[in-house]
């Protein structure tokens, strides 16, 4: 199963950690998997190579593990960075409504 999470602070989003295969097929085959990762890595995209915001990214092949941690934003990228991860959240739970065996979205919002 793929477990997703993504991190918000005061309604804001500021991280996502993903990791795990969905086990849906073989390697190579499986749809949720290529969904979700075609997500994750387009928000990477979008992210640093359109934005150049800067955003920190570890990945871990063996483990299937990729994160993505926002930096402080500006004002000018905050409703931009915002708007992506929204989608983010937005396709991700679809995803998990058609597959729940396959993947689960937690979305976590800290009030400080």
């Amino acid at each position: 199963m793929i477990k997703v999470k993504i991190v918000k602070k005061n309604e804001n989003y500021v991280a996502v950690f993903c990791e795990g295969h969905s086990g849906y097929d073989t390697f190579g085959r499986d749809i949720v998997c290529s969904a979700v990762s075609t997500l994750i890595f387009n928000a990477e995209i979008a992210l640093n190579e359109v934005l150049e915001i800067g955003a920190k990214v570890k990945t871990e092949e063996k483990t299937a593990k990729i994160s993505i941690l926002l930096p402080v934003l500006s004002e000018e990228n905050k409703k931009i960075v915002q708007t992506i991860f929204q989608s983010l959240e937005i396709s991700l739970k679809r995803i998990e409504k058609e597959y729940k065996k396959y993947l689960n979205l937690e979305v976590e919002n800290e009030n400080v």
